[in-house]
Parts: structure tokens; C-alpha cells; sequence
């Protein structure tokens, strides 16, 4: 039960690193539009966030599967 609650908490905190990731990369974005004056959207933000998680997701699994 032990290793079950340890693999379940160890994949919360990688999720959670990804999403701060991403939110993180969102927000900059977000910043550059707004400084050039172009509207970003509620949609585009969670878009934005998706795109970033699942490239972080694809680098992180070539790292650790030995592609790179």
C-alpha cells in the first residue's frame, strides 16, 4: 500500500511541475500580447497551457525513454 501512495504522490508532483511549467509559459505569453497590444483570450491562455504541457511531456518522455 505504501509503494502504491508513493508512485500516486510522485506523479502528483510531476503533474503539478508541469502545469507550473506551463502556467509559467502561459503567462509570459500572455505578457508579450498584451505589450504588443493584441487581445488574448480565457481560451487561448488554457490552449496555451495544453500545448505547453504536452511538448513539455514529449521532451521529458524522449529524455527519460533514451531518444535524446
Amino acid at each position: 500500500m505504501e509503494i502504491i501512495f508513493g508512485i500516486l504522490m510522485l506523479l502528483l508532483m510531476g503533474g503539478a511541475i508541469v502545469f507550473f511549467i506551463s502556467f509559467v509559459i502561459a503567462k509570459i505569453t500572455k505578457v508579450i500580447f498584451h505589450w504588443r497590444k493584441q487581445e488574448f483570450s480565457s481560451k487561448q491562455f488554457w490552449q496555451t497551457i495544453a500545448i505547453a504541457a504536452l511538448l513539455i511531456l514529449i521532451i521529458s518522455g524522449m529524455v527519460c525513454g533514451g531518444v535524446l
